[in-house]
């Protein structure tokens, strides 16, 4: 697939870190800390836009002449899989604020349905979202995830996740050409049940060890 708001990072810190998350045998704290790790390394990449001000620093010897994010983020992880991106990101930028959406998808539709979200107050003042989440498989949370963001008047969008599908991306884009989506790994297929193949298995199970 060639999409010019795809980005997916090759890095090889990136795909031998997505290959342990891959795999059967790793174990749920060492899965979420992967994920945390991962998000480290996806965010630098989505966020090379923000915008810096300058300002002075004391430094133990003398002032310093410095640059800080002067945007205002707001980190969106989809629940629950997306909690410790949520954390990560917040790690990487402490101004940022965290909210979350929840959606529950109807295993034999497999149509998604908002349970929770948590909207951003006006004096936030969010100038840009990431909507965070481990798996992008059918794409219908992506875009409904997209969907209220839009609503509530926001306009600068991206989507970090660490895996999708090639028909969640095309789900995506086709409702939001104008999100840039940025990912570890992209793989060919959807099951019957809306699992990405080959993936890596239900990533809130393996995070919560349920």
């Amino acid at each position: 697939m060639d999409k010019p708001s795809l980005h997916i990072c090759n890095h090889p810190l990136t795909q031998n870190k997505l290959a342990h998350l891959r795999a059967k045998r790793t174990n749920s704290p060492r899965f979420s800390e992967l994920v945390r790790e991962l998000t480290w390394l996806l965010l630098p990449k989505a966020m090379e836009e923000l915008s810096l001000k300058t300002v002075e620093i004391e430094t133990p010897l003398a002032n310093a002449q410095c640059s800080i994010v002067d945007t205002r983020v707001g980190f969106f992880p989809i629940i629950r899989a997306g909690i410790p991106m949520g954390e990560a990101g917040q790690q990487l930028l402490h101004s940022a604020k965290v909210y979350h959406f929840g959606f529950r998808r109807d295993e034999e539709t497999q149509v998604a349905a908002a349970c929770s979200t948590n909207r951003p107050k006006s004096e936030d003042g969010i100038e840009r979202c990431f909507v965070l989440d481990v798996m992008l498989a059918t794409g219908g949370s992506a875009v409904l995830a997209v969907n209220f963001l839009k609503s509530w008047e926001f306009r600068k969008i991206t989507y970090v996740a660490i895996l999708a599908s090639e028909q969640g991306i095309r789900t995506l884009h086709a409702r939001h050409p104008d999100v840039p989506v940025f990912l570890a790994g992209l793989d060919p297929k959807l099951n019957d049940k809306g699992y990405i193949i080959p993936g890596l298995g239900d990533a809130g199970d393996r995070i919560y060890g349920t």
